[in-house]
């Protein structure tokens, strides 16, 4: 079996052959996510029958070093979304909306969290507050605490956004630092489309202060206005000192000057097309976009660098290591960029859709359509026939 591989340095791309190397324990049915454990060396992977596996990296054959994951029958539902919490618990969202928390040694479900009435289409951590938050194709993003309280049988949730989350996000939610990104709903002919931005509360997301400030800042000088208007001992010149005052408190500057000091909701703008994947890696976030880019973004909102071009249909999956940012699109490639310059270096080709690729440790995980999860050594790039991949 082979897949072709392009292989190039400043755009000067070579065609040659990806040579396969051994074959291993086949997926019976498409992954669609996978999420990788660094420091335990485990790969997880979730298919469309709803079934979670663990792969030991380190293992000679990792056909007899996977293990699966026992999924009560009744919650059975296809895989949407995977995510790594810090001590090691793996959380899955399903397109039933459950969210399970897994644990990985005795590899069953810890807690089951309902709520969601679709697809759950993002999972992020918050380390503040050990939050757990969800996105879903019903529109809302959720707040889940890791641990049930005295008493209950699963984790509470609170609603963080009520509504307006995009049905059409592959992996729509990301958090960096106290913000919180989301793909928001837009209207099919948008010209311009957005990644909404919210500040992490306590209890749910930090608004702008400038709708508070408006109306208290009226309120104080009307009030001030009418104890001026009662005032019959007041002379003309302390009138006019009230009025000072009075304006202080209703200058459009001042309020301006709260806004921009403030950091509520923002509204990232520039893709052309609807931005379907949030992805934080390397202390920035990074978007793909119908409109066939991936920009990068600080936590301020503002971009930390040009777009990355290349792609020719919407992006699926991306990754950054080693300087390295590696992108699947719908066009059933995988292609890699340098960070710092920007420029290609690598295009691989595949005759499957890919739904999920993880780079690490110098290897690229691509988990295709036909149920493989294809490992290629990106460490050997002197020409094609150097470059080996297995399956998983």
């Amino acid at each position: 079996f082979f897949s072709r591989f392009l292989w190039g340095t400043m755009g000067n791309l070579i065609c040659g052959e990806m040579k396969m190397g051994q074959e291993f324990g086949r997926h019976p049915h498409t992954v669609k996510s996978m999420v990788v454990d660094k420091e335990r060396r485990k790969l997880y992977t979730g298919t469309t029958d709803g079934v979670l596996s663990a792969w030991d990296l380190d293992h000679e054959n990792p056909r007899n070093g996977a293990s699966l994951f026992s999924q009560p029958k009744e919650d059975k539902s296809s895989v949407s979304a995977m995510l790594l919490l810090p001590d090691g618990t793996v959380a899955s969202g399903h397109e039933n909306g459950k969210i399970f928390l897994w644990d990985p040694k005795a590899r069953a479900v810890r807690y089951t969290l309902p709520g969601h009435k679709k697809a759950i289409n993002g999972l992020a951590f918050y380390p503040v507050t050990q939050s757990l938050f969800s996105s879903s194709r019903d529109g809302t993003v959720r707040r889940w605490g890791l641990k049930p309280r005295k008493g209950q049988s699963s984790p509470e949730s609170k609603i963080f956004v009520a509504k307006g989350m995009s049905p059409l996000a592959v992996q729509g939610l990301a958090i960096l630092e106290d913000k919180l990104f989301y793909v928001p709903h837009h209207k099919d002919d948008a010209e311009e489309y957005h990644i909404q931005r919210l500040t992490i509360g306590d209890d749910g997301p930090k608004l702008s202060k400038q709708a508070d400030a408006k109306p208290k800042a009226e309120a104080k000088g009307k009030a001030e206005k009418e104890d001026s208007d009662n005032d019959d001992t007041d002379t003309e010149g302390e009138k006019g000192g009230s009025d000072v005052e009075q304006k202080e408190a209703t200058s459009p500057e001042d309020v301006k000057v709260e806004e921009e000091a403030d950091e509520g909701p923002m509204l990232l703008s520039g893709h052309k097309g609807l931005p379907t994947l949030l992805v934080v890696a390397a202390g920035k976030l990074y978007s793909g976009s119908d409109d066939m880019t991936i920009k990068v973004w600080n936590a301020d909102g503002k971009e930390a660098c040009r777009p990355f071009r290349g792609v020719r249909k919407q992006v699926l999956s991306l990754d950054v290591s080693d300087k390295k940012l590696c992108a699947a699109s719908a066009d059933m490639s995988v292609r890699e960029w340098d960070l710092e310059s920007g420029a290609p270096t690598n295009v691989f080709i595949h005759n499957e859709l890919i739904g999920s690729l993880i780079v690490h440790d110098k290897k690229m995980y691509v988990a295709c359509d036909g149920g493989w999860v294809r490992v290629v050594n990106l460490a050997k790039k002197t020409n094609a026939d150097d470059v080996a991949a297995s399956r998983m």
